[in-house]
């Protein structure tokens, strides 16, 4: 045996055995190419993460220079793993490490050496058994991972752009004309395969060296409208973050959510005013007409002459009828490359080829250059007739595993993770980024839309390996779901798609994805009958989600006699029915449906029953039994806690931190929804948005009237970037407190009148009592009761219909104050009836479920609540 090699040996396996005491979860030796020997690869689980770390042993007796290690790190850079870790025998040069460092800045790569003096620290520990030296070593493992990839995880042009090849085309009139000082926007047209992203990536890299900050964005998911602008969002706040550290957009998103608002707005253009990046934003048509919000957003990027923006699709997706935005864009439409380019393609793919074969390229790419790179790899492919020819006898040279590979690539929306899929499939990942096939983009590796559309037609996509491959990089990209959802309904694979769609249905509602999901069912209805019921239950949930109750009542009478009472859909339709009735205030048949069947809905899933009794709770606290609601919310804490539902523990905190800014506990409830805001448990915009409105009352409450419209205009924001017409119904009238509190009355009638002829519009009949009672105090504040009189009419029968007994005695209360005689002795017979009528209700209660629910709650310390004002919110919070 050589015994230079033998040394290497005995030093790998050295370095192998000090990782392996840092406890990995994967630790395995491989081949790192040609020009790299034998490496170890290296994978830690690091906050629920896989992360990959590639390890290179230099053993030299000498010190290990710059030029010892220019291939390695060039190898780190295309390659992207985690964390590029080399370990070296001796120790590195100056230099060495001047170019460790300006590499690693340079391209946002994690790298990491170690030296003599620490690996005979680590080598003395393995002989004395010292595991704290190993535990100190896996933290600076993790600490350095940690440190790089929260900074650049989504800064597109560093970590896949400036990385990938910037050869090619010469398009001399194209290049110069995207570089014309005097436009700020570009449209860059053509269809695929023929280099826009080519000719963009060249027009990048001359801004970049001369300087310029670029923010790439490619767009992902088609006709997704919010997950599109979450996306670029979030990219462009890490973005900001990453080059100029500011931090102020990242915050905002952080604290207001991804919605698009006046304040978002301003905060973009004075950023961009301030920086003057230059945006490249690829695949624009997958932005359609009807993704309103990011199309307003990109309208405001074109009108800012500050920005200079570069935009990549097939066609144009912008309104022409738009004369501002039309001039003030330049369209460069892209067309097939004239011969010699093509050749110089092909070539590059392959520079042994001959001439007569590059004539064959020429005339079967046509002019399209994405078509040159793939076609010179295998010189028989040239002779077949078309490209999807061409394709199908490419896949023929293709191993089991390439081919798995390949049909996931096709089949997920978004490029694949490379530290998932190098698990398993890391040559054939390899292989195919050789053939042209496949491209490495930074920490994912990608496919042309080009490739995949010809791929689907010409070869079968049914492959169960390819179906694992998306399912596990779908921990990392949820939206792969919907991807492997429709490819098993292009193979009529029923059972699967009812069994990934119950297992991850929550799970994708809670990622935002109840868009995608409705679209998707509504397109397996249509292709299968199998398992409708179930298709329409989820369909339930998502337009319940949406607040569209009239399309609820109508499936809810679609599926009355549909289902039976042994069947699993009935307890969610159930619950389903009980919110449906509520939000259509049919609080009579709430109480006539649950006291009929409370036997047999003590019995349903408890987390079913649990959120039953969320509605039975809050058509008390809406009539006025705020006691009686609190003690069901509480009753709900306890079982959901015993039972280990934390999501129902902290809905039942909410409430309860509703009723205690109803009671004036403004405080202890203002506390604990920051509290709860901190905690993410308001996930989704409408929640955040009403969260934001109950911190805005208590406020309010407490005299800050500054911090009650600044809570109060972050919730008004989201719910107009929603178009959430009945929660700006409250919030308009909230605004209009804050005035009367602040003696703005002018201000005050406004912003009443606008609540209460919101309220009319969407036939509200709740609403406009609450809005009303806003309104009619304010009119007898300005001494004009004969308006005060008229609003005060229209808001005694429905009070009175749906026993709001709290609104009663408030319009009972304000008619006394102002003398309003007739209308006080009216509103007294309401109250009393609705009172009576309550009273009957609390009867059923007190009966029935009172019992239950006073032998799992602390009586004491709910009687404390109510007449000592003692907080009860946060005292479960910290239970929590």
């Amino acid at each position: 045996m050589n015994n230079n090699l033998s040394k290497g040996n005995d030093f790998e396996m050295l370095v192998y055995e000090i990782l392996y005491h840092t406890i990995p979860h994967s630790l395995e030796f491989y081949y790192g190419g040609s020009d790299r020997g034998r490496d170890i690869m290296v994978q830690y689980n690091i906050h629920g993460q896989s992360k990959q770390v590639i390890v290179e042993c230099k053993n030299y007796d000498s010190a290990v220079s710059q030029k010892d290690i220019v291939s390695s790190i060039n190898w780190a850079v295309a390659n992207r793993p985690d964390l590029y870790y080399l370990w070296v025998s001796s120790h590195l040069t100056p230099s060495a490490k001047d170019y460790i460092d300006k590499i690693a800045t340079q391209y946002n790569l994690c790298v990491l050496y170690e030296e003599k003096e620490s690996i005979t620290k680590y080598k003395n520990a393995l002989k004395s058994g010292d595991d704290s030296v190993f535990a100190l070593l896996k933290a600076k493992i993790e600490y350095s991972i940690h440190k790089n990839s929260e900074i650049f995880k989504n800064l597109e042009y560093d970590s896949k752009i400036l990385l990938s090849s910037h050869y090619m085309l010469d398009r001399s009139k194209e290049r110069k004309e995207l570089k014309n000082k005097s436009i700020f926007n570009y449209y860059i047209t053509g269809a695929s395969g023929l280099g826009k992203t080519q000719l963009a990536k060249v027009t990048a890299k001359f801004y970049y060296e001369k300087g310029y900050k670029i923010f790439w964005h490619r767009i992902i998911s088609e006709n997704e409208n919010q997950y599109q602008t979450r996306c670029f969002l979030e990219s462009l706040g890490m973005f900001f973050k990453a080059n100029f550290n500011d931090c102020y957009l990242n915050d905002y998103l952080e604290n207001h959510g991804n919605y698009i608002t006046n304040q978002l707005i301003n905060i973009l253009t004075s950023i961009i005013n301030i920086y003057n990046p230059i945006f490249f934003i690829d695949d624009i048509h997958k932005c359609r007409l009807d993704n309103d919000t990011y199309l307003e957003l990109l309208y405001h990027l074109i009108q800012n002459d500050n920005c200079r923006c570069y935009f990549l699709g097939w066609f144009n997706i912008f309104d022409i009828s738009k004369v501002k935005i039309r001039s003030k864009i330049e369209y460069v439409e892209i067309t097939p490359l004239e011969d010699k380019y093509i050749k110089q393609i092909a070539k590059h793919s392959n520079a042994k080829i001959s001439d007569e074969l590059l004539d064959i390229i020429v005339q079967k790419s046509q002019g399209f250059p994405a078509l040159a790179e793939v076609m010179p790899k295998s010189e028989d492919l040239i002779y077949v007739n078309n490209i999807e020819q061409t394709f199908e006898r490419l896949l023929d040279y293709l191993s089991e595993t390439e081919k798995e590979l390949l049909i996931a690539l096709v089949i997920s929306r978004i490029p694949l993770p490379k530290k998932i899929i190098y698990n398993n499939y890391y040559e054939a990942s390899k292989q195919l980024e050789r053939r042209r096939i496949a491209k490495s983009e930074g920490e994912t590796l990608a496919l042309h839309d080009r490739f995949k559309d010809i791929i689907k037609k010409s070869f079968s996509l049914k492959n169960a390996k390819a179906f694992l491959i998306i399912e596990e990089c779908s921990s990392q990209e949820p939206i792969l779901i919907i991807d492997l959802l429709y490819a098993y309904l292009s193979y009529g694979m029923h059972d699967q798609i009812h069994e990934k769609l119950n297992q991850y249905f929550d799970y994708l509602i809670k990622q935002g994805f109840d868009v995608m999901l409705f679209e998707f069912i509504k397109k397996a209805e249509e292709n299968e009958s199998f398992g409708q019921m179930d298709f329409i239950i989820k369909k339930m949930v998502l337009v319940e989600r949406r607040a569209d109750y009239d399309l609820l009542g109508m499936y809810l009478d679609i599926t009355e006699m549909k289902v039976n009472s042994q069947s699993e859909y009935f307890y969610l339709r159930e619950y389903l029915k009980y919110r449906y009735l509520y939000f259509k205030c049919m609080f009579d048949k709430i109480f006539n449906m649950f006291w009929n069947n409370f036997e047999d809905i003590q019995a349903y899933p408890l987390k079913i029953y649990l959120q039953i009794l969320f509605i039975i709770g809050r058509t008390y606290y809406i009539q006025g039994d705020l006691k009686t609601a609190t003690e069901i919310y509480y009753f709900i804490y306890n079982m959901a806690f015993s039972n280990s539902l934390s999501d129902l523990c902290i809905k039942a905190l909410h409430r309860i931190c509703i009723i205690e800014e109803k009671l004036g506990m403004y405080k202890s409830a203002q506390k604990s929804l920051e509290q709860l805001l901190k905690s993410k448990y308001f996930v989704s915009a409408k929640r955040q948005a009403f969260a934001h409105f109950r911190m805005a009352k208590c406020y309010n409450g407490l005299g800050n009237t500054a911090l009650a419209h600044e809570e109060n205009n972050k919730s008004i924001e989201i719910k107009e970037s929603l178009n959430a017409q009945r929660g700006l119904v409250f919030s308009y009238k909230l605004r209009a407190q804050i005035y009367m509190n602040e003696d703005q009355y002018d201000e005050a009638i406004i912003w009443a009148e606008k609540s209460f002829a919101l309220a009319k519009e969407l036939g509200l009949d709740k609403e406009i009592i609450a809005t009303g009672l806003v309104l009619s105090k304010v009119y007898l504040i300005q001494k004009q009761p004969d308006k005060a009189t008229d609003i005060i009419k229209k808001c005694i029968y429905p009070a009175k219909t749906y026993t709001l007994v709290h609104r009663l005695k408030v319009l009972k209360k304000l008619c006394m104050e102002y003398g309003l005689t007739l209308l006080y002795n009216s509103i007294s017979s309401a109250y009393e009836s609705a009172a009576l009528k309550l009273s009957e209700e609390q009867t059923d209660y007190k009966r029935n479920l009172e019992p239950i629910v006073f032998s799992r709650i602390n009586k004491n310390r709910l009687d404390r609540f109510f007449s000592e004002g003692e907080s009860l919110s946060q005292e479960l919070l910290l239970l929590l």
